[in-house]
Parts: structure tokens; C-alpha cells; sequence
């Protein structure tokens, strides 16, 4: 035996030994099971107990506040990640971190984000408030609770090792020692989305860490699902149907979500890690081709969506009737639209693909329930409305809160809208504008939500009062810190979104004194008095501003003149008129929810609820025509050839046609029957029909020329077909509007427009020079 082989068996002996030699220290003081003991009673420190009781507990209350505190260090660990990206847009060049770091930032802060912040946060606030809200003692299985909670710490940590092992291998080699094991594990850089080829491809092993990490923080979260729909369904006690809450009615709708979307990103997940790791062909281009992960991630992805809405929602519609002094108008209606949303989240998620080449029928299915599905959040913000109006409104912190939650809800809801429209997708699709409108509702909605129900039910989150509440004006003081960052941080970012810019590159207490203002209002008010403002009145000023609406938008052509090519004219027009619709009725309706509570803010004499049908199908009809307005506008641009490129239809006679293949990290553009092929410069002839046939020879990536309106994808396996006509000539840039790797900022090229002589001079000179130099690449 050499020494290698002894020292390997003496150790776990020394441990075994060293183990019972402890517990036997430890019994010396302990009761026997008859009574009797030997030495003195050893006396557990309290410290140590209390730490234990936390880690064992399947107490609902304790396990709800474990998930906020796991919450909030997820959620500061990501917005450090957001921070960190701000940071390097400050200059231009890659100044502030490596091009690496950067891509590793923008793949785990969205995953943090969705996954491991809001959702548990949610659970969390379910978990605490769930129970008592139905009249259960507990959660329907504790300790499956339990269980659910305690498999989401070490999922974060394997999403976020790579970060973990490469600061822990540079503190180790500060002090001298390298481990290269944890030098090989590297932060993912494959986007949050983790599109195949390049997440197949990708040989960093985190890779597969993340995938497990992911999968694992899916099973908690399907059971802690399963627990909150079992709960309510079954141990409520004394709590009828009708009687249910409405923040119980959005958990319950949440887990169903849950429960069906879930499983759908775990299969992709180890869809995924077969293909890397034993070489099946799910998302290959033999098997079932990379788009096969965009549809299974997007179907989980856009429920995910809802999935951490609905219960803001519901929080907000819990919260703020307390502090108006009213019971919630169109109860019923809140629930129906809130199992509508879950209904209909199931059938948007292709939107998220409209420049991926899908059949134009298929683009027009998705848009028409896309649009639809705005419908319900419409009915939830008027419903809000209503509420405040006749109420007795009391500017709470938590009101606060749900007022700015609104506020921005409204702005995140009226640019989804624009997105849903296919043709102004293409426009807007991975640039800028779409991040402005998530977090218009993820950091508006969403994080105001959270900090309303946790000021509303503050004295019960710690079970016991240690001392007073935080002052009201330190409260009010932070609503406003975290209020105006969210207008200010996303707001300027839509209009570099509209400009087709891309997103991935390297007092003290007591009554407060009244605003002059204010008093104003409530002086004109007691003059006019309640009935000042009638029915008739606001009858007749919505007709007005939807005749005016109407009519500025029919005033505005389907195609005018002023752009460079006939495709970003069909866009842009439409853009155009839609926003005409847009823009005023976003801006009514902020001055009705800030009109409602300033003008029955403090008021004395509050009318009950009651419900209004008719006013229920007022507003849902109109809200119906606006959003049919944009649909029929859509269809009409979406049906257009230089939009929609039917796949068997033939090109026009005098087309010229050209082939696009993208590859790392360049393009190759090539002119059938010219026997011409160019690299990094394309060429076309102005004022006639150009036919794009797209392919990639490696990963997805996608050609954006957003000056002349052209945003199109190239999948490996398949040949996407778009056609354009540019009016002008002139020089434009192309660039990769899919992230395709690390080198994805070289993915540039050079479009050349000229005159129709100058470009046959131009494929004359081509061919001549190809057959003197034996080659036609260029």
C-alpha cells in the first residue's frame, strides 16, 4: 500500500472518529430518555436555536418572508447588473468593462430578473398573505412549501456561479494559488434567450450549470404553484367563490399560468442540454431546427410575462380601493379580465418572432390576438378609475405607490400595443423601444406594486411592532425617489427605440398643508358643486376628442413621400397613424386617473360603489374600436408585398434579386445569374424591386438597414424572402440586429444605392475583375 492509497483511507477514518467524539461531548449533558442525565443539562444558545428554526421552518409566514429576503438580494444582485450595463453605454467604446463582461451581464440579469426576483418576491408576499386571506391556517402542504423554497437558493447560485468561481479564482491567485477548474468556468454570453446554434455551440461549461440552475428554479416554482392552487381551492375555510379576493383570484390564475408554462421551458431546457452534451438533434438543422427553441422559449416566455404581472395587478387592485374609501368598481369584471389575460397570453407568443420568416397568415394570427390581448388591461385601468371617482381619496404611501404604478402601467400598455401591430414590429424589434416598454412595466407596475403591498401590510410583516413606523414624509420621500427614476430611466429610451437604435451593443406627521392648487379645485368644486362635472358633459368632450382623433388619423396617407424606400414608408405611415391614436388617448387617460384623485382627494362625503353595466360596455366598446382600428390598419400594411413576402410567390420580371448569408462575423452577398459575390459592401440599383433571399451558415442572425425600413432574420436551415424598393440613392449601414456572439458588433456592412446605369457599370466592372483575378469574391 503506498502512501497515497493510506492517506486516502486514513482521513475519512479521522473524520468518523472525530464525529462520534463530538457526539459523544455533546450527549454527556443531554436528558436521557428515562429521566435521568449525567453532568450538567446543556443549554442550546438561543441564537443558534433561532437560526434553526428559520432553515427548518414550514411555517407559511416565516417561509413568505424567507422569499422576500431571497428576493431582494436576487433583485439588487440583478439591478447591479443593470447598473453595470448603464455604465458601459456611458462612452461609445468598450471603456468600462471587456466586451465579454458585458455580454455576461445582459444573459444573467434578465434571467435574474424574471426568474429569481419577481417571481419570488410574489410567492413571498402569496405565501405571508394567502392563508388568512381565505381563512387557512396554512399553506395546503407545508412542507412541500418548504421544499419549494430551499431549491431556489442553490438554483441562483448556479446561475450566477460563473461570476462566483471567476472572483473566487482571481482572489486565489492574488494570494497565489490558480485553480484552473474555476478559470473554465466563465459567465454565459449567449443572451438571456440562449437561442441555438450559438447556445449549442457555446463550449463554456456554465452553459449546462445555467440550463440545471434554470430548470431547477422551474420545479420550485411549479410547486410552490401547485401549493398555492391546492390552498385555495380546498382549505378555505368560511370563504365562498364569490366572496374570494382579488388578490387571491390573480395568485390562483398566476399558478395556473404557472402550471402550464413551466414544464414547457423545462423540456426545452433538457432539450437543450441533450443537444450539447450527448448529441441529439432537437434544435439542430437536422432535427428540429433552431426555431423550434424560439417557439417553446416564447411560449413559456410570454406567459412569464403575465406570470409576474397579474399579481401586481391584483395587488393594486387590492390596495388602492382601501384608500379610496370604496369597494373595487367591476369586481367581476377585474376577475374575467384577469383570467382572459391568462387565456390569451397562451396564444401571443409568436410576436416575439415576426422577423423570423413565419407565413404571413401566421404573423396575422398572432397580431389580431397580440392586439386583443390589450383589451382586459384596458378594462383594468378604467375600472381603477372608477374607483377613485366619489371616493375619499387619501394620499397613503401605498396609494402613492398604486397612482405611479397606473401611471406607468398606462405608458407600458399603450407601447405594447405598437409592438403587438406586426408591421411596426418590424420596425421596432430588438432596438431599444422594447426595453422602454418591459420595464415601463416591470420596474413600474410591477416594483411599485411590491413596495404598495409591503407599506399596506406593513404591521404584520414582522408579526410584532418594534418602535413606529417610518415617518410619513421619509415615506413619501422615497415613493418619489423611486417614482420619477422610472420615467426618467426608461423615457428618453423610446425615442432612440423609435429610431430603429439597437439594444445590444458593446413633512412630519399630522395634516399635511393643502397645495394651492388643490384647494383651487375643491373651491370650484363646492362652487359647481358635485354635479359640475355631468354626464353629459363628459359625454360630449369624449365624443369630441374621439372625433378629432378619428379624423387627424384618416387625414394622415397610407404612403407618403420623404422616405427612402417604399417598405420604411408603409412602416413609418403606419407608425404614424397609429400614434396619432395613441398619443391622446394615453394622455386622457392620465388626466382622468390624476384628475380622479386630486379632485376627490380629502373628499367628505364619498357615494358608495355601485355597479354600472352599461358604463362596463361603454368602455370596452371603445376600447374594442381602438384596438380594431389598429388592427385593420396593420392587416392593410401587413398584406403589402414589399412588407409580406408570400413564400411561393414568384419575384417581378425586373426584380433584381440577391442572396444574403450570414456568417461570423461578416456578410456575403451574392447576385444570381450576374455570377457576381461581394463581402461587407451590397450594392443595388435605385427605384427597382430588390428581392432579398436570406440564409446562415452558422447561428441566427438578422439584417437590419434601418434607414430603409429592411429588418429581416437568417436561420440556418431555412431561406427567408424580403423585397424592398429604394427610392434615393445614397449610402446606408447594415448591421446583425440578433445578438450572434461575442464579435456580434462587427456584423456591419456598407449599402450602396446608385443609379440603374451605374450599377450595371458596377456588375460589368465585378465580372471583369473576378475573371482576372480567377475569382468573383469581393
Amino acid at each position: 500500500m503506498n502512501g497515497v492509497t493510506a492517506a486516502a483511507i486514513a482521513a475519512p477514518v479521522a473524520v468518523v472518529l472525530s464525529a462520534l467524539l463530538v457526539r459523544h461531548a455533546r450527549d454527556r449533558g443531554r436528558v436521557r430518555s428515562d429521566g435521568g442525565t449525567i453532568g450538567e443539562t446543556r443549554t442550546v444558545r438561543p441564537r443558534v436555536r433561532a437560526l434553526l428554526q428559520w432553515v427548518v421552518t414550514v411555517d407559511h409566514r416565516r417561509i413568505g418572508l424567507l422569499y422576500l429576503a431571497f428576493g431582494t438580494v436576487a433583485g439588487l444582485w440583478g439591478a447591479t447588473d443593470a447598473m453595470m450595463i448603464r455604465t458601459e453605454l456611458l462612452t461609445p467604446a468598450s471603456t468600462s468593462w471587456t466586451v465579454d463582461t458585458y455580454n455576461a451581464l445582459f444573459t444573467t440579469h434578465g434571467l435574474t430578473m424574471l426568474l429569481l426576483f419577481v417571481t419570488p418576491v410574489f410567492t413571498g408576499i402569496g405565501n405571508y398573505f394567502v392563508p388568512p386571506l381565505v381563512g387557512a391556517d396554512d399553506m395546503a402542504f407545508p412542507r412541500l412549501n418548504a421544499v419549494g423554497f430551499w431549491l431556489l437558493p442553490p438554483a441562483l447560485v448556479l446561475v450566477r456561479v460563473g461570476l462566483v468561481t471567476e472572483l473566487l479564482a482571481r482572489v486565489l491567485r492574488a494570494v497565489g494559488w490558480r485553480v484552473p477548474l474555476l478559470w473554465t468556468i466563465e459567465p454565459p454570453k449567449l443572451g438571456w434567450t440562449l437561442y441555438p446554434p450559438l447556445s449549442t455551440a457555446a463550449v463554456n461549461p456554465e452553459t449546462d450549470i445555467l440550463l440545471l440552475g434554470l430548470h431547477l428554479s422551474g420545479v420550485a416554482t411549479t410547486v410552490a404553484a401547485i401549493n398555492f392552487i391546492a390552498t385555495i381551492a380546498i382549505e378555505r375555510d368560511g370563504v365562498s367563490w364569490a366572496d374570494l379576493d382579488i388578490f387571491s383570484w390573480g395568485m390562483l390564475v398566476t399558478s395556473g399560468l404557472i402550471l402550464l408554462a413551466f414544464p414547457v421551458l423545462g423540456s426545452a431546457l433538457v432539450m437543450l442540454l441533450l443537444d450539447r452534451n450527448f448529441g441529439t438533434t432537437f434544435f439542430a438543422v437536422e432535427g428540429g431546427g433552431p426555431l423550434l427553441w424560439q417557439h417553446l422559449f416564447w411560449f413559456f416566455g410570454h406567459p412569464e410575462v403575465y406570470i409576474i404581472v397579474i399579481p401586481g395587478l391584483t395587488l393594486v387592485s387590492l390596495v388602492l380601493p382601501k384608500f379610496a374609501s370604496r369597494r373595487l368598481f367591476g369586481f367581476r369584471y377585474m376577475v374575467y379580465s384577469t383570467v382572459a389575460i391568462a387565456v390569451l397570453s397562451f396564444g401571443v407568443w409568436a410576436h416575439h418572432m415576426f422577423t423570423t420568416g413565419l407565413d404571413p397568415r401566421l404573423r396575422m394570427s398572432f397580431m389580431v390576438v397580440s392586439v386583443a390581448i390589450a383589451l382586459p388591461s384596458a378594462i383594468k385601468t378604467f375600472n381603477w378609475i372608477a374607483t377613485l371617482w366619489n371616493g375619499r381619496v387619501r394620499f397613503t404611501v401605498p396609494m402613492l405607490f398604486c397612482l405611479g404604478g397606473v401611471s406607468t402601467f398606462v405608458v407600458g400598455g399603450i407601447t405594447g400595443v405598437f409592438l403587438a401591430s406586426a408591421p411596426v414590429d418590424l420596425l421596432f424589434h430588438d432596438t431599444w423601444y422594447v426595453v422602454a416598454h418591459f420595464h415601463f412595466v416591470v420596474m413600474g407596475l410591477i416594483l411599485f406594486a411590491m413596495f404598495a403591498a409591503c407599506y399596506y401590510w406593513y404591521p404584520l410583516l414582522p408579526r410584532r411592532v418594534r418602535g413606529a413606523a417610518p415617518r410619513r414624509h421619509r415615506r413619501r420621500l422615497r415613493h418619489r425617489r423611486r417614482h420619477r427614476p422610472v420615467a426618467l430611466e426608461h423615457g428618453p429610451v423610446l425615442p432612440p427605440g423609435a429610431a430603429r437604435h439597437r439594444r445590444r451593443r458593446v413633512g412630519p406627521q399630522g395634516d399635511r398643508p393643502v397645495h394651492p392648487r388643490v384647494a383651487m379645485v375643491r373651491a370650484a368644486a363646492r362652487r359647481g358643486g358635485r354635479g359640475a362635472v355631468t354626464r353629459r358633459r363628459l359625454l360630449v368632450a369624449g365624443g369630441a376628442t374621439a372625433a378629432a382623433v378619428g379624423a387627424a388619423a384618416l387625414a394622415i396617407p397610407l404612403v407618403t413621400g420623404g422616405y427612402d424606400s417604399a417598405t420604411e414608408a408603409l412602416l413609418r405611415d403606419l407608425h404614424r397613424r397609429l400614434l396619432v391614436v395613441a398619443v391622446p388617448l394615453a394622455l386622457l387617460v392620465q388626466a382622468a386617473l390624476f384628475y380622479a384623485a386630486y379632485r376627490f382627494h380629502g373628499n367628505d362625503d364619498p357615494k358608495p360603489t355601485e355597479e354600472n353595466r352599461r358604463l362596463e360596455l361603454a368602455w370596452t366598446a371603445g376600447v374594442a374600436v381602438v384596438l380594431l382600428f389598429v388592427g385593420v390598419s396593420s392587416y392593410l400594411v401587413l398584406a403589402h408585398p414589399m412588407v409580406s413576402t408570400p413564400p411561393d410567390a414568384s419575384p417581378p420580371p425586373d426584380a433584381v434579386e440577391v442572396d444574403v448569408v450570414g456568417q461570423n462575423w461578416f456578410w456575403t452577398f451574392s447576385y444570381p445569374g450576374e455570377n457576381v459575390t461581394t463581402r461587407e459592401a451590397l450594392v443595388l440599383p435605385a427605384n427597382r424591386t430588390v428581392v432579398f433571399r436570406l440564409a446562415s451558415e452558422d447561428v441566427v442572425h438578422s439584417m437590419h438597414v434601418p434607414a430603409l425600413g429592411i429588418k429581416q432574420d437568417a436561420v440556418p436551415g431555412q431561406t427567408n424572402t424580403y423585397r424592398t424598393r429604394v427610392r434615393t440613392t445614397g449610402t446606408y449601414r447594415l448591421y446583425c440586429a440578433e445578438y450572434c456572439g461575442a464579435g456580434h458588433s462587427k456584423m456591419t456592412a456598407t449599402v450602396r444605392v446608385v443609379p440603374p446605369e451605374e450599377y450595371r457599370t458596377w456588375l460589368r466592372g465585378q465580372r471583369e475583375m473576378g475573371q482576372t483575378n480567377g475569382t468573383t469574391d469581393r
